[in-house]
């Protein structure tokens, strides 16, 4: 069974390859291990890159902490505190497009049957300025260490692939 500092130092050297890490990242009623962010940015342009037609920036957000014992009515506070802090955490520039904002709890412990089909179906979207100005997701993956798998929302299918514990380099 992988333990979670193992789990989590090898997730680091896999994230620093794209994307920026901060190391005890804090809000004001949570606190995490780390934060990953990715940040790209698009542009056509005509003839020169100086001539730019249109730009918009995507970028990817990873809250990272351990939990133990998870428990339904704490995650959905947890989240619903997460959403009301999205454009604190996955701020809207002027060309920005989209923001995935991604809450990744590893924990030793089973997972509930109840709280494995709320993170199933569980996907929130904020629209900023009527989408004029983009919009941000909030999601939340699952990886269960004792068990080996890792839960989320069927949308995040390939985002949840990269943090199966297995395909974790040791």
């Amino acid at each position: 069974m992988t333990t979670y500092e193992s789990y989590t130092n090898s997730l680091i050297q896999k994230l620093h390859k794209n994307f920026d890490i901060s190391e005890q990242y804090n809000l004001e009623k949570y606190s995490y291990d780390f934060r990953a962010d990715l940040n790209i940015r698009n542009e056509k342009f005509v003839f020169l890159p100086e001539i730019k037609l249109y730009g918009f920036e995507n970028n990817e957000y990873f809250l990272v902490r351990k939990s133990d014992g998870l428990n339904l009515y704490d995650l959905k506070e947890e989240l619903s505190y997460l959403k009301s802090k999205l454009k604190e955490i996955a701020p809207p520039a002027k060309e920005h497009m989209s923001s995935e904002v991604f809450l990744v709890l590893i924990t030793q412990t089973p997972i509930p049957e109840k709280t494995e089909k709320f993170i199933r179906k569980f996907f929130r979207q904020k629209s900023y300025a009527l989408g004029f100005k983009g919009w941000a997701d909030l999601n939340v993956i699952v990886i269960a260490l004792s068990e080996e798998r890792v839960i989320s929302h069927k949308k995040n299918k390939k985002t949840a692939a990269f943090f199966n514990p297995e395909a974790v380099v040791l």
